[in-house]
């Protein structure tokens, strides 16, 4: 009897590992599709302002955010590219839940993926790196800045 309860307890643990790395690797995929399509380039374009150009530097901005009443959706972001929880109808995208995950718990798994792949691109294109920082907003939602030179 108790060894069939640790065996179920063991098999809903590895299913809620499935479901947690099946939701990063679907997030991460997509952000590779953006990338793959040209995504980084054409931010930059837009992004790069005048006064960027005259400091051949510029700031590259990620987050992750959940929903709070008047904001917007639950979303991964990072220079011009957004992940919000699939608008399908058992999802709301005010959730913070995803798969019966909550999102908050992958935030920085996520974000450090999406920032590396983001600099290694970067890094491809020829642009330098001069800084990279993560840290936690006053909501405790994870926010990474990447500072790129040329």
């Amino acid at each position: 009897m108790a060894n069939d309860f640790l065996n179920s307890l063991k098999a809903e643990s590895n299913q809620w590992e499935n479901t947690r790395n099946e939701i990063i690797n679907e997030i991460v995929n997509d952000f590779n599709s953006w990338v793959a399509n040209g995504g980084i380039e054409k931010y930059l374009k837009s992004h790069i302002s005048n006064q960027d150009k005259q400091a051949r530097q510029s700031r590259i901005f990620g987050e992750f955010w959940a929903y709070h009443a008047g904001c917007s959706g639950t979303h991964f972001y990072i220079g011009g590219w957004t992940w919000k929880t699939p608008e399908v109808p058992e999802y709301d995208y005010r959730s913070h839940n995803y798969r019966g995950i909550h999102l908050i718990e992958i935030q920085d798994d996520v974000l450090r993926q999406l920032t590396r792949i983001y600099i290694g691109k970067l890094l491809n294109m020829g642009f330098t790196i001069a800084d990279t920082s993560s840290s936690q907003n006053n909501l405790g939602y994870t926010e990474t800045n990447i500072i790129i030179k040329w």
